[in-house]
């Protein structure tokens, strides 16, 4: 609410609520009829999958006054108003829903109160965050006047960027603000939130906003080729091939060997975690049973893992990376030279030494 005279009653707001249940709910509003700010009506019933209005009055007392509250409706289900008709398994607490309203009683051209509100810190980075879920900051504002400070931070707030409490009264020494962002799609965002105070625009407090949403990104070393020297047949040859996250977050990843024979090509590790701008090397072992040339694939699925913990809503989505591993399988062949060897005649109790050579003219 904006201005309204002392002892009149503005203009009603709607404020709805839907009923997500499958059951009968009970609506009631913790308000008295000695406050400013009345719903009407303060409690009523709305049945499953409907929606009930509440029309929220504002009538002032005093003149050149700010007004302010957080208002509490508790939801529960109607089977719940009397406990002995329900199972005790079948008891459950009832939701807690808040409103907040504010209004002033300063008459346009009036002069109001100049506030002297600070907040710390003004411009914040958020945590990286998987696209489509939330990211948080907090901000402390403080009142350095002795009046009161009337803000409001919904004007300049879009699905992005949102701030809680988004308006209300600064009557203490300071309030604390969480802001929450959340990205539609994996990019850059930045946004300058503005404050409000005093129901004037000639004083606002600017907030710098900014944070990115993110989505697997995994780079595989050496263009995506793995190549293994020409190895001896039931031999095993190892190479070392590296990859790196270059995203924000932790990327949990996993090879997938299908539609190659077992015991042909292995890896280690399988699977884990590669930090935000970690190079990783694995090791691959390549053990060939025929003697012939192989063009293999291996996939690599990476999933993102957010900071802290585990990330409430839907599994983020997964990007699938392809590893191109060459080898040859071949059987091992030694020759001599020379490939006869003579003595001639030798006297009993002497000896002759002569050179042999042995060539390996494979490639392994």
């Amino acid at each position: 609410f904006n201005y309204c005279p002392p002892n009149q009653i503005s203009e009603s707001k709607l404020v709805n609520i839907t009923n997500h249940t499958f059951g009968t709910i009970c609506c009631v509003w913790m308000t008295s009829s000695s406050e400013a700010f009345r719903i009407i009506p303060d409690e009523r019933e709305i049945p499953a999958g409907k929606t009930g209005s509440f029309a929220i009055n504002f009538r002032p007392e005093n003149l050149s006054q700010f007004y302010a509250k957080e208002m509490e409706c508790f939801a529960f289900y109607k089977t719940l108003c009397d406990y002995r008709h329900v199972d005790t398994a079948a008891v459950s607490p009832p939701w807690c829903l808040t409103v907040r309203a504010s209004g002033h009683t300063f008459a346009p051209g009036t002069e109001n109160f100049l506030p002297k509100m600070t907040f710390d810190p003004k411009n914040m980075v958020f945590p990286a965050t998987i696209a489509g879920q939330p990211s948080y900051r907090t901000a402390v504002a403080r009142n350095m006047g002795d009046t009161p400070v009337l803000f409001d931070l919904s004007s300049t707030s879009t699905e992005t960027f949102l701030a809680k409490p988004s308006h209300g009264l600064l009557q203490d020494s300071y309030q604390v603000f969480v802001f929450q962002m959340l990205p539609k799609e994996a990019k850059v965002y930045k946004h300058v939130l503005k404050c409000q105070l005093n129901a004037s625009d000639s004083n606002p407090q600017d907030l710098l906003l900014s944070g990115s949403g993110e989505t697997p990104a995994i780079s595989l070393g050496n263009e995506g080729q793995l190549f293994f020297r020409p190895t001896c047949l039931h031999t095993t040859s190892s190479s070392l091939h590296s990859l790196t996250n270059t995203c924000r977050l932790p990327v949990h990843f996993q090879w997938k060997l299908e539609g190659v024979e077992p015991g042909l090509l292995r890896v280690n590790p399988s699977a884990g975690t590669i930090l935000p701008n970690e190079t990783q090397t694995h090791e691959w072992q390549f053990t060939p049973q025929e003697s012939k040339r192989y063009s293999l694939r291996a996939a690599l699925q990476a999933s993102l893992s957010p900071l802290g913990g585990v990330a409430a809503g839907p599994s983020p989505s997964k990007v699938k990376a392809v590893l191109s591993v060459l080898g040859q399988g071949t059987c091992g062949e030694i020759q001599c030279q020379p490939s006869t060897l003579g003595c001639g005649t030798v006297i009993i109790g002497t000896s002759q030494t002569h050179t042999l050579t042995l060539l390996n003219p494979g490639p392994c």
